[in-house]
This record gives structure tokens, C-alpha cells and sequence, in this order.
């Protein structure tokens, strides 16, 4: 089962479930105890949305060894980190904006 946040025109968010094509509402929290109600809704017809809202995002940079490597980077003595705006985080098939300053995009 795939569980999905989801808007359904200009209703509120919402939990829901996803059977093949169909999307349906939970009742509850998908964190707690829920209902699935019946995948009724085309999934066409609802945006996706992230999962989650964070409060804030703590990123760790060059914790990886072999990507470090791969940009011919030396590895840090103490992680480097930095945080990212709630912002950042977009729903299904949004656009990624870049800034104008930006020239490389990493995943």
C-alpha cells in the first residue's frame, strides 16, 4: 500500500492511499491509527504533495566518501552542514527553481 498527502481541488490536505489508479481518503493519522475509505478518486485529479512539512531541514555535506571523490573534494575533519528552507520542498512534478547564482544542481 502507498500512502500519499494529496489535494483534491481547493479542499484542504489531506492523507490518503493509492489502489492502481484510484486514490482514497485516510481517516486518522497515517502515523497512528487510520481507516483507508475507498480509493475512489482518479489520480489524475489530485495533486500529489510532499509527504511531510518539516520544521526545518539539517543537511550533512561531503558524508559521502566516493561522491566526495567523485568532485575530487577533501573530506572535512568535522561534517559540514547546512540547513535548507522548508520552502525546498515541493510536490509532485513541480519545477525545481534554481537560483540565478546556482550553477551545479546535486540530488
Amino acid at each position: 500500500m502507498q500512502l500519499v498527502r494529496y489535494q483534491l481541488g481547493k479542499d484542504e490536505p489531506r492523507f490518503g492511499w493509492i489502489l492502481e489508479d484510484q486514490v482514497g481518503a485516510l481517516e486518522g493519522s497515517p502515523l497512528a491509527d487510520y481507516r483507508r475509505q475507498a480509493a475512489d478518486i482518479p489520480l489524475e485529479k489530485v495533486r500529489l504533495l510532499p509527504p511531510i512539512l518539516p520544521g526545518k531541514i539539517i543537511g550533512v555535506g561531503r558524508n559521502y566518501v566516493e561522491h566526495a571523490r567523485e568532485h575530487q573534494a577533501e573530506l572535512p575533519q568535522m561534517p559540514l552542514l547546512f540547513l535548507k528552507p522548508p520552502s525546498s520542498i515541493i510536490a509532485n512534478g513541480e519545477a525545481i527553481i534554481i537560483p540565478p547564482q546556482s550553477r551545479q544542481v546535486e540530488h
